[in-house]
């Protein structure tokens, strides 16, 4: 499209846009306009028989060279196949012009190393299937090279240990009884609830309220506007689609401002051990990228935004003093505020798939978090765990999208949040 800028009297300016002429060099075209079609997008998705292992997306046209291989405990993973019952393997480099189902196919190693359990079940000891054993009461945590579980957890056995017949040992942590707790004065608790700390999440939908809110021109040392004893914040919306809704059943329309209650925040008890309650966020509560250039969390926007901006913003000096430091192996760091990782979502309490998803508060919408991924209302979050990628330079990160879909996304696009921390359960009332 060519551009010509007039000038008016007063300096003002004018800009006249006109269709561009073009022949290409080779002849075969000539007379043509730009194209101002959009670039159609296909999501290949990619799966281990009927389990979903991760979806991306890619645009018209895009040429897949060699796409990440997955990681299967006990198995060599053989190649992808366009057909669940793998009889036709995928022949790359391939392009993308439709949607596409990639599905993985395996085979078992036999070895005769051998396995202490240490009372758990479920390990066939003539293959190497380091699967997650299974252990009435506890939560596996890994298998190491030692009983004293030092150095690293083994995640790969290479053929040189397969044939000295090493053996592993499996690590438990003993998973608390979560029952028995009560509503306190100080602290308020809905049987596997808490409520703790503060942060914006519902839209103010009452007319009066908003004007009194647009009058209202000074803001407290967190950006609030207060108003009758509760804390308001605004927001300019930035909905993901122009389908979003609120809870209530409303259109968020971009680029209106709108204020959101600051209210406490409802907390799931994951844990109750040692004296600590381990604690996750009911809702994603806000909208974030991971980071702009990296999927190593201890080096993360997302692990700075938490541990500073959420962490001072939410959390009273009082409240600070009952949250502890949390040793996250996985990622070599010790926080007060992180995310979950993806094996801590495959961990017990979280009993069956509905209850690993989370629905969006109306904050969060506003910010632009995804619409629902699934009818079940679950949308995507982000987990602390690195993805392997072999598809380019992407520097991707595991998300939690909906029952048990794993997937994948670049660090640089923004997700939702579900925040963890450790908790002094000596602030709780037990039965």
């Amino acid at each position: 499209m060519k551009t010509d800028m007039k000038c008016c009297g007063g300096g003002a300016y004018y800009l006249k846009k006109a269709p561009v002429n073009f022949a290409l060099s080779d002849g075969s075209v000539s007379n043509g306009t730009n194209n101002t079609s959009t670039v159609k997008s296909y999501t290949v998705f990619y799966y281990d028989g009927k389990r979903l292992l991760r979806t991306k997306l890619y645009d018209d046209g895009y040429l897949i060279k060699n796409p990440i291989s997955p990681e299967k405990y006990g198995y060599t993973f053989l190649g992808w196949y366009t057909d669940v019952k793998l009889n036709q393997a995928v022949i790359f480099p391939i392009v993308v012009h439709s949607d596409l189902n990639f599905y993985a196919k395996w085979e078992i190693i036999v070895s005769a190393i051998p396995y202490h359990t240490n009372g758990g079940v479920g390990v066939e000891l003539s293959k190497i299937i380091l699967s997650r054993p299974i252990k009435n009461g506890y939560s596996f945590k890994g298998w190491y090279e030692n009983k004293t579980f030092e150095g690293s957890r083994i995640k790969e056995i290479s053929l040189s240990d397969m044939m000295i017949g090493k053996e592993y040992w499996a690590k438990w942590k003993k998973r608390p009884n979560k029952t028995g707790f009560y509503e306190t004065n100080e602290f308020g608790l809905d049987n596997n609830y808490l409520y703790f700390g503060e942060f914006p999440q519902t839209v103010v939908d009452d007319t009066q309220l908003i004007a009194k809110l647009t009058n209202i021109t000074s803001t407290n040392i967190k950006g609030y506007y207060e108003y009758k004893g509760n804390q308001y914040a605004k927001l300019y919306a930035v909905p993901e689609a122009i389908e979003t809704k609120f809870w209530n059943g409303s259109t968020i329309m971009e680029g209106i401002p709108y204020f959101f209650k600051v209210e406490p925040i409802k907390w799931r008890i994951l844990f109750n051990y040692n004296g600590i309650v381990e604690l996750m966020s009911e809702y994603s509560l806000t909208n974030k990228r991971f980071d702009e250039n990296s999927n190593i969390y201890a080096d993360s926007e997302i692990r700075q935004y938490l541990n500073d901006t959420f962490y001072n913003n939410v959390f009273s000096s009082k409240e600070q003093n009952d949250i502890l430091t949390t040793d996250l192996e996985d990622v070599g760091t010790s926080d007060k505020m992180y995310l979950l990782s993806w094996d801590d979502y495959l961990e017990p309490v979280f009993d069956f798939q509905y209850s690993r998803c989370s629905k969006a508060t109306d904050y969060a919408r506003a910010n632009g978090l995804n619409p629902p991924y699934f009818l079940d209302g679950g949308v995507q979050c982000w987990t602390r765990t690195v993805c392997p990628n072999n598809d380019g330079d992407l520097n991707e990160v595991y998300i939690v999208i909906s029952g048990d879909a794993e997937s994948a996304r670049e660090s640089k696009i923004t997700m939702g949040i579900r925040p963890a921390f450790g908790l002094k359960s000596n602030i709780l009332f037990y039965l």
